[in-house]
Formats: structure tokens, C-alpha cells, sequence
């Protein structure tokens, strides 16, 4: 199991902060490398049959919990060890107005064709 810290800089959009805990080690040892605390939470409370988390409880059961890849390895202080495949929730996509998108597509275009003209004229050069 790779180490996992905990980064507390993911900002939602309403500007509440997401705690997520991701695997320290490179990328190439972990792929699904984090995990958000609610989402750890909910999966703790279902593998202990809670009907909401509570640490206490989790504390007084487990041991620790690892995780590799997309899945949660459990640690039972009485010995058992149980896991549960898990993936972080999809964030929807913003719904935009009309008018909104309009302006997203402007912009959007516009940073495409400054991007080429630079391209362009770096190419060019003066014959004599």
C-alpha cells in the first residue's frame, strides 16, 4: 500500500473546501490516486453497517484502512480484513444559458486564433 496524505486545497465551486486524501507515491504506483473524505466517510459507514459515519465506532473496529488503486482495503482489529472497490463522484457539468455559451465559444475561438497567428508568424522569416 502506498503512503496517502491529506491535501486540504480542493475548492468546490461554492467555495466550501473538500478535503481529499492522495497517494504521495509517483503516479505510475497509483492510478485512481485520491479519494474525497465524504466519499471515504460513506464507504466506511456501509463496510461497518452504519447508517451514518461515525469515528468512534470506526476507531473501536478497524485497525487502519489502505488503499490500492480504485479499492479500500479494511483492517479489522480482530483480524479480518475486507475490501470494497470505490471511485471518486462526478462532478456535473455547469449548465450555461445561451447566451453564456455564445461567449465561451467566442472566447474560446479567439484564444485558437491567437495561438495559430503566433505559430504562423514564428515560421516566417525575411528573405533578402
Amino acid at each position: 500500500m502506498a503512503k496517502v496524505t491529506e491535501d486540504k486545497s480542493k475548492n468546490i465551486a461554492n467555495g466550501d473546501e473538500a478535503i481529499c486524501y492522495y497517494c504521495s507515491s509517483p503516479s505510475s504506483e497509483c492510478k485512481n490516486s485520491t479519494i474525497y473524505l465524504t466519499a471515504l466517510e460513506n464507504i466506511v459507514a456501509e463496510e461497518l453497517t452504519l447508517y451514518r459515519f461515525d469515528s468512534k465506532i470506526m476507531i473501536d473496529k478497524l485497525s487502519k484502512i489502505g488503499i490500492k488503486y480504485n479499492v479500500i482495503y479494511f483492517y479489522y482489529k480482530d483480524g479480518k480484513i475486507t475490501n470494497r472497490e470505490y471511485s471518486n463522484p462526478v462532478r456535473p457539468k455547469p449548465k450555461h444559458s445561451e447566451e453564456t455559451k455564445r461567449k465561451i465559444g467566442k472566447a474560446n475561438k479567439e484564444r485558437w486564433r491567437e495561438k495559430h497567428e503566433e505559430k504562423s508568424n514564428d515560421h516566417t522569416s525575411n528573405k533578402d
